[in-house]
C-alpha cells in the first residue's frame, strides 16, 4: 500500500464533503452529542478529521466508513478506501470470525461498502499512518451478496492456482485431495492430488478436528476436501497454501444397487469404478486394466500426456496408444476445461512412488455434450 499524502490545498474541498468534522456543531434538530453518532454511539469520524487530528484519537474507538480495497498477504491487514487519494489501513486481528470471514471472502478491488468499529493506532509513516485495529466490520447495503455463499465458492485444482493467481489470491476457495504429510509443530499438512500438492494451515479449525490432524497417521491418504483462503506460502517462494476454514470427509459408501439389464437383451455395459478404491489398495490394482469416468484437467506434457479429475482425485493419462482422431480431439480441449469422459486403460505405477499410478490408455469416449 502506498503512502498518500494528504494536500493542505485540497483541506477546503475535504471539509466540505465530510459528514462529520470533530467539534462542529450539530443541526439543532439531532439529539446527540456533538461528535457522537446519531444512535449515540462512538464518533463517526472522516479522512480529514482523523488525518489532521490524529493525535487526539489515538487510543480512541471510532466508526468510520469506506469501501474495501486490497487484502495484504503477510498480515492481517487491508487497506479501506475513504474518498479519492484518501485511504486508512485497518488491522483485522481482534474481529470476531465472522468479521474475518467476511473480509476474506472479498475480492481485492471490489470496493465492497462497508462500517468499521476500532481502536485509532499509529500506522507506518512508511506505508499509511492511519492504522484502525477493528472489532467490529458491518458491510453496508446488500450484505447478502458479500457474505461467504458455499455454492459460489470455487473448486479448483493447484494448477488452476498457479496460473490464474491473481483471481485466487486471498479469495475462497475449496480443493479436494489426500492427507499426505503432517507437520505438528506448524499445525499444517500436506493435501496432495495427481500431481500436484498445497499446505493446508489447520490452525483456524475447530478443537475436534485439530486434534484429529494432530493424530492423523502419515501419508494415511485420507480422502476430504478442504474450504480455505489461498495464501502466499513465505515458507516456500513461489508457492502457494491453504488456511482452512472448513473441512468435510467422504461420505461412507453405500451398498449397491443391482442395476436392471438393457431391454433389448444385450450383455449389460461395464461401470466406470471408482478411483478411490485403486489408492485404497494399490497393489491389487498395479498392472490392471480398469474403466474410469472424469473430466478433462489440463495438459502436463502436451500432447500425449494429460491430467483428468476423476472424483475427490485426479491422475496423469499417457494417450500415445490411442487413435488419431482422438487425439485430435484432446488436443483442441483448453486447460481446466472440465470435459467429461470414460477411459480404460492399464494403471501404470510410477517408479519413485509404486502407491501412486498414472494410466496407460487405450480407449476413450467423450460423453454427450462434449
Amino acid at each position: 500500500m502506498l503512502f498518500r499524502p494528504f494536500r493542505p490545498a485540497l483541506l477546503g474541498c475535504l471539509l466540505c464533503s465530510v459528514p462529520w468534522i470533530g467539534g462542529a456543531q450539530q443541526p439543532a434538530a439531532s439529539p446527540s452529542a456533538p461528535g457522537k453518532s446519531a444512535s449515540g454511539g462512538l464518533p463517526e469520524v472522516g479522512y480529514a478529521e482523523l488525518s489532521l487530528n490524529q493525535a487526539r484519537y489515538l487510543g480512541k474507538d471510532v466508526r468510520v466508513h469506506g469501501r474495501f480495497y486490497y487484502m495484504e498477504t503477510r498480515q492481517p491487514i487491508f487497506e479501506m478506501r475513504m474518498g479519492p487519494a484518501q485511504s486508512v489501513n485497518v488491522n483485522v486481528t481482534l474481529v470476531p470470525p465472522e468479521g474475518q470471514r467476511i473480509i476474506q471472502g472479498l475480492r481485492n478491488f471490489s470496493e465492497v461498502p462497508l462500517a468499521i468499529t476500532g481502536t485509532v493506532k499509529e500506522g507506518d509513516p512508511h506505508d499509511n499512518p492511519i492504522l484502525i485495529v477493528a472489532s467490529k466490520i458491518d458491510i453496508e447495503g446488500a450484505a447478502t451478496r458479500y457474505r461467504i455463499d458455499p455454492n459460489e465458492i470455487p473448486i479448483v485444482s493447484y494448477a488452476q492456482i498457479v496460473r490464474f493467481s491473481q483471481r485466487y489470491l486471498n479469495t475462497i476457495v475449496t480443493m479436494e485431495g489426500r492427507f499426505d504429510f503432517r507437520e505438528p509443530n506448524r499445525q499444517q499438512f500436506t493435501l496432495w492430488r495427481g500431481l500436484d500438492s498445497i499446505t493446508v494451515n489447520f490452525s483456524r479449525l475447530g478443537a475436534d478436528l485439530r486434534t484429529r490432524f494432530l493424530n492423523e497417521p502419515q501419508f494415511s491418504g485420507q480422502s476430504m476436501r478442504v474450504t480455505g483462503i489461498v495464501r502466499t506460502d513465505l515458507a516456500r517462494p513461489g508457492r502457494y497454501k491453504l488456511d482452512a476454514q472448513s473441512i468435510e470427509f467422504p461420505a461412507p459408501p453405500t451398498a449397491a444397487q443391482a442395476e436392471a439389464p438393457p431391454a433389448d437383451g444385450s450383455a449389460p455395459k461395464p461401470k466406470p469404478m471408482n478411483y478411490a478404491d485403486v489408492l485404497a489398495d494399490p497393489a491389487k490394482y498395479a498392472g490392471k486394466t480398469v474403466l474410469l469416468q472424469g473430466s478433462f484437467e489440463r495438459f502436463t506434457s502436451p500432447p500425449f500426456r494429460f491430467e483428468m479429475r476423476t472424483g475427490w482425485d485426479s491422475l496423469e493419462v499417457v494417450s500415445e496408444k490411442l487413435p488419431r482422431d482422438v487425439q485430435e480431439q484432446l488436443g483442441e480441449l483448453g486447460d481446466f476445461s472440465q470435459i467429461l469422459f470414460t477411459v480404460s486403460g492399464t494403471l501404470t505405477p510410477y517408479p519413485n512412488n509404486p502407491q501412486r499410478f498414472f494410466l496407460v490408455a487405450d480407449e476413450l469416449n467423450f460423453l454427450p455434450g462434449m
